[in-house]
């Protein structure tokens, strides 16, 4: 079965998780407008890392979380998963390697962890804002694993029809799938594993809490 196949039939449990945590991801955007400098630096550093043309650069570029969470809220899974599929493909055509564009996603991932946590660090938080913001953190999380698979599936298919029309080429593109497939399987692990201990941290902090009010 081709990665397309196994992508598309991935594609309800996919939109079923933006559903899920897309409202959560836009309270971390707001969460995280005292280091959105930081964050947009990255943002464009990255693009230029990856070596996409300018246009494209100028296309992706966000000039500040406002804008970049009234564009989330416009988009359903659909328009979401369009545009990280074109985003896949565009890097496939720069010839740039699918790890460091799932590496971008991730860095990303990481500086918005950072910045959350990094809010209102040094206060006395209740027990309900620590759960909050642990929920925030994992819907960035989550919706990070989506944009990856979603990534690197676009990069499968702009790999998958350069191979149909470059015949000699046939070996090195599906040695290029192969990789891609086997990225798609660690992140999916990676993505259980994460979702298996969050659900344990969860549980602690939901006992914590509730010991905390009973003592109280």
């Amino acid at each position: 079965m081709s990665e397309r196949r196994v992508t598309e039939k991935c594609a309800p449990e996919l939109s079923k998780i933006f559903s899920q945590v897309k409202k959560a991801s836009l309270e971390a955007l707001r969460r995280s407008q005292p280091s959105s400098d930081r964050l947009l630096r990255r943002w464009r550093e990255s693009l230029r890392d990856l070596g996409l043309p300018q246009s494209e650069q100028d296309r992706l570029a966000v000039p500040n979380l406002a804008s970049l969470s009234k564009n989330i809220q416009a988009m359903n899974f659909r328009s979401f998963r369009r545009e990280l599929l074109s985003v896949g493909r565009n890097i496939a055509r720069q010839n740039v390697d699918i790890h460091e564009g799932i590496g971008v996603i991730e860095s990303l991932s990481e500086e918005y962890l950072s910045a959350l946590w990094a809010t209102g660090h040094g206060e006395a938080e209740p027990p309900e804002a620590q759960l909050r913001r642990a929920e925030v953190a994992l819907a960035v999380e989550r919706l990070c694993f989506v944009a990856a698979r979603i990534l690197a599936n676009g990069y499968s298919r702009q790999w998958e029809e350069e191979r149909r029309s470059w015949n000699s080429r046939n070996r090195e593109a599906d040695e290029i799938l192969h990789r891609t497939s086997s990225i798609l399987t660690h992140v999916y692990e990676r993505e259980r594993t994460r979702s298996r201990d969050n659900s344990k941290r969860t549980s602690a902090t939901l006992w914590w809490a509730s010991s905390f009010t009973w003592i109280t």
